[in-house]
Parts: C-alpha cells; structure tokens; sequence
C-alpha cells in the first residue's frame, strides 16, 4: 500500500476553490406590483399629508403632465426631492442633521453665512410670487421682463437698505439670481400649445 501524497495545505485550499461548485437553488424572486400614483395621492403629498419617497417624487416630475400639475406644484415636488436628496447624501456621508439648525428653522429664521435671517417666509414668498409672474407671463422678454418687476423692485430695495454683508441682503441676492436663471430658462408658451 503506497502511502498519500502529501499536500501544503494552500495546495489543498486552492484545489478546493478551484473545483467546480453546482449553483445553489435561487428561491423565485417575489414580484411587487407597485400602483403608479394617482392625483389623491400627489396632492397629499403636496399637502404634507403623506410622506413621499424620492423615487415617488421623481415619478411625480415624470409623470407631470399626465397628473395635471400646475408650475408651482411641479415646483415644490422638485424642491422636495432636492431636499430628500441632500438629506440622503448627508447620511451616506455621515453627517447628521443639526437640531439647532432644524430648532432655528422651525422658528421661521434661516441661518445665513452673514447670522440668522428674520422672516424667511417673505423670502419665499417673494421668490414663489416672482416664478409664478415669470410662468404666467405670456409675453415673455427676459432678460429682466416686466413680469416680476414688483418683486425685483422689493428685492432691489432690501439690497439699497441694508449692508452688503448682511443676512437679509445675502437672502434678497440669492432670490434675485434664482429668479434671474428662472426668467432666463422660460419661454412663453407658444399658440399650438395654447
């Protein structure tokens, strides 16, 4: 009787690996049927009534014609998923939200690289009223048209009133130029589609 040839034990370890193994059994994947969402359920969302994942509000965008959404509508969906976006990065990088940020907002201020912002709200107005002027226009001649002349002249006269390092000129600046992009990146709809 011969005795068994003797293996280093990496020898033993890549035969093992190299050898052939039969696939294991997959159990059959369970097929979800997800409902496309229907004008209820976007306007609960819009109402802050229901919660909304990013992939339902991208397929809100998608859809957005076939579920009749209005510009700003649109609008508030697309800043929505900005925001849920921004809250998965920070997460995916480890970073928390800060409760002292979220406190100050809840408060109506917003904290600005000049300190805190009183009455954030008529920032957000104004920029609503100004890209709802700039949707409605139908005569449309940017560069600055007369559609949003009453909040470019609102915005005109914080920046004449305060300093230039302030938290209220830094706010009325960004309105300014978000409102600018807006008018520059709109064309009036045309007769056709009328």
């Amino acid at each position: 009787m011969t005795a068994a040839p003797y293996l280093p034990a990496v020898e033993i370890i890549y035969r093992q690996l190299a050898t052939p193994k039969p696939e294991d059994a997959k159990p059959a994947g369970v097929v979800v049927v997800v409902e496309p969402l229907s004008r209820d359920d976007v306007t609960a969302i819009i109402a802050r009534k229901r919660a909304a994942t990013a992939e339902e509000l991208q397929e809100i965008i998608a859809r957005a014609t076939e579920l009749k959404l209005t510009t700003g509508e649109r609008e508030q969906i697309a800043l929505d998923l900005s925001i849920l976006s921004a809250q998965r990065a920070r997460q995916v990088n480890g970073k928390r939200e800060d409760p002292n940020s979220k406190f100050i907002y809840d408060l109506g201020y917003a904290l600005t690289p000049f300190g805190l912002l009183p009455e954030r709200a008529w920032y957000q107005n104004a920029l609503q009223t100004g890209t709802k002027a700039i949707a409605a226009c139908r005569r449309h001649l940017p560069p600055q048209c007369a559609c949003w002349r009453s909040t470019r002249e609102s915005l005109y006269s914080i920046l004449e009133s305060f300093r230039e390092r302030s938290p209220e000129s830094w706010a009325a600046l960004r309105v300014w130029e978000a409102l600018e992009e807006i008018e520059l990146s709109s064309q009036p709809l045309s007769k056709a589609a009328q």
